[in-house]
């Protein structure tokens, strides 16, 4: 929740609801455009998507990464 809340809430907001105006989809419903899986949600906080979101590679290290996946898979309603 911290990584979330010091890296991502600036764009997804502190919920994860989101932000149109800049591109950030809500993260705590069921409609994902690349998918909810844990695979999926790495490979987007990792490699960034569209230009929009940013890659985290070279900021966050592989542990808070996956850190992070895990909670927003969470968000989305995964367990």
């Amino acid at each position: 929740e911290t990584i979330f809340a010091e890296n991502c809430a600036v764009c997804h907001g502190p919920d994860g609801k989101g932000n149109q105006e800049l591109g950030a989809p809500n993260l705590t419903d069921r409609i994902w455009l690349y998918g909810s899986d844990i695979e999926t949600i790495q490979a987007t906080v990792t490699h960034g998507r569209g230009g929009v979101m940013p890659a985290w590679t070279d900021r966050l290290d592989p542990t808070t990464i996956k850190s992070l996946t895990v909670y927003v898979h969470g968000l989305g309603g995964g367990q």
